[in-house]
């Protein structure tokens, strides 16, 4: 008769590190989904018409879909009378296609700083 094998460590390992990479993948894809945020200023008086910006940071020369698209369409949405740049639309570590691409696409439709 053969003897039953105890493993229950084993399979409690392979479970704990499931969990973790499915925790790893989550937070990875959460980081990758860009983000849109309305903030309004009432201006204290010192604007006479509304002004809505769009705010770009942080891209780091990342793929938004042919021609950065999905990014375009993103700031379209917003319908801003200018984009504004902040940092890191390039990143020294990847190519600069990406980010190449998508300022030229906004500079031809926004005034852009």
């Amino acid at each position: 008769m053969k003897e039953k094998t105890d493993n229950h460590p084993k399979r409690i390992f392979k479970k704990l590190l499931l969990c973790i990479l499915a925790v790893i993948l989550l937070v990875t894809i959460w980081f990758e989904i860009p983000v849109t945020e309305y903030i309004s200023l009432d201006g204290n008086g010192n604007i006479d018409t509304p002004v809505r910006f769009a705010l770009v940071t942080d891209l780091h020369s990342c793929y938004y879909g042919k021609n950065q698209s999905q990014l375009v369409e993103m700031i379209d949405k917003g319908h801003p009378d200018a984009v504004l740049l902040s940092g890191d639309i390039f990143d020294d570590k990847f190519s600069d296609d990406n980010s190449k691409i998508f300022v030229e696409a906004i500079v031809s439709i926004y005034g852009t700083w």
